[in-house]
């Protein structure tokens, strides 16, 4: 069994941080990333004998890095992958950091994939977790 973590900011922080000014780069529409999502699901389902579980996380809310860390804890996963809202934005610097090294120090050994958007997990799987598909 494969096992992999997918990991990504909550939705409304990018309309939060993009309210105080900061560039997150090119937006999409709320209806373009419902619909990526809504891909990498079904994508997501045709994976064979792998266990995929999300978390979504937003910095600085009560809780969340608990969270993370408990979901690293939680098996030895074989990848995990950082959506691109944790490296993009430059206050998560830090954060972005010290979940790299939780990662590394609870997973060793596991494939780090690192797309910008939802529409490139299910490629990244592909590629650096072939066992997955």
């Amino acid at each position: 069994m494969t096992h992999i973590l997918i990991i990504g900011i909550k939705p409304g922080w990018f309309s939060e941080a993009g309210k105080k000014g900061y560039n997150m780069g090119e937006s999409r529409s709320q209806s373009q990333v419902e619909a990526s999502v809504k891909k990498l699901q079904e994508d997501l389902r045709s994976l064979k004998n792998t266990t995929v579980e999300t978390l979504q996380v937003l910095p600085g809310e009560d809780g969340d890095w608990e969270k993370l860390v408990e979901a690293l804890q939680k098996r030895h996963w074989d990848g995990i992958s950082f959506g691109g809202g944790l490296r993009r934005h430059p206050d998560l610097g830090d954060y972005f950091t010290q979940a790299i090294q939780m990662a590394m120090q609870e997973n060793p050994g596991a494939k780090f994939l690192f797309p910008l958007v939802p529409d490139e997990v299910y490629p990244a799987i592909k590629e650096y977790i072939p066992q997955a598909v």
